[in-house]
């Protein structure tokens, strides 16, 4: 049985889709609590207290076998401790010693996260997944829609 070329480009089309949506959603989610993190974020001083493995909750994470856990004190003096979101690079004894200080930005209402400070570290990560996911779901769009 002989597979029409339409049928071919709806699956191709589906499996475009599919990919651009993985990442996307993620990453529609991730830029919008880093966006949350810049506007309203507290940009403090932190020290790495441990290397440790990330929390079961965060469960994509199941690629990294160590996260750096640091501890902050905001400029109103509140001190907590929080794990340091990714993107980690992969030799993250190397780039985040216990002892290594950093400047963080700590979101009020997700105190037990921090993100490193900077605009580029920030949003970069976030945004080019998402363009590479909408670009994906262009691309499906484009396919589906030359087959009607």
């Amino acid at each position: 049985v002989l597979v029409s070329d339409t049928a071919i480009a709806i699956l191709l089309a589906t499996i475009i889709g599919v990919f651009g949506a993985a990442f996307a959603i993620p990453a529609a989610f991730m830029l919008e609590r880093r966006l949350k993190a810049l506007r309203f974020g507290v940009a403090c001083a932190a020290v790495v207290v441990r290397l440790a493995p990330p929390p079961p909750a965060w469960g994509g994470l199941q690629f990294v076998n160590r996260v750096p856990w640091i501890r902050y004190r905001s400029p109103d003096g509140f001190e907590g401790e929080a794990m340091l979101a990714p993107p980690h690079p992969r030799r993250i004894s190397r780039y985040f010693p216990v002892g290594h200080l950093l400047e963080v930005r700590v979101d009020p209402q997700r105190p037990a996260v921090a993100f490193q400070a900077g605009l580029m570290r920030l949003l970069l990560g976030p945004a080019v997944m998402l363009f590479g996911g909408c670009l994906s779901l262009a691309v499906s769009w484009g396919i589906f829609r030359s087959q009607e």
